[in-house]
């Protein structure tokens, strides 16, 4: 095999097709609460890192497994993260990019194709979203 053999293949073998880690976690996420949405994350990857929004009631209030005292109003809390851990990104939301009051999740994508988010360290199970 010549080396350029050797690199068209190996070239190939890169584009073939596979999803990259960063297209498993960028994109729509929906959380739905009795079949209306109720949170929606959006992630891009943007070089080794990603970007986005996270949006929600203003106001609530959750065990981790049911929620009340939803607002009507939404708010849009900006996203950022690193590239994933272990699987997972490190998300932190901030509301009008106050780093002060940020609040950090952590984000990974099962083997179903599911989002599963979580504040970090709340002793709860993490919240299902979906595409």
């Amino acid at each position: 095999m010549t080396r350029a053999t050797g690199v068209a293949l190996l070239a190939l073998a890169a584009c073939s097709g596979r999803p990259t880690q960063d297209s498993a976690f960028a994109g729509a996420w929906v959380m739905n609460v009795d079949g209306r949405p109720l949170m929606v994350l959006t992630l891009k990857p943007e070089s080794q890192r990603f970007a986005g929004t996270w949006t929600h009631p203003r106001s609530m209030t959750t065990d981790g497994r049911s929620f009340s005292g939803l607002s009507q109003d939404t708010e849009t809390e900006t996203l950022t993260a690193g590239p994933p851990v272990d699987g997972t990104l490190r998300l932190v939301a901030t509301a009008s990019g106050d780093t002060k009051d940020a609040t950090e999740f952590e984000f990974s994508v099962d083997a179903a194709g599911e989002g599963r988010l979580k504040p970090s360290g709340a002793p709860i199970q993490p919240w299902t979203l979906v595409r």
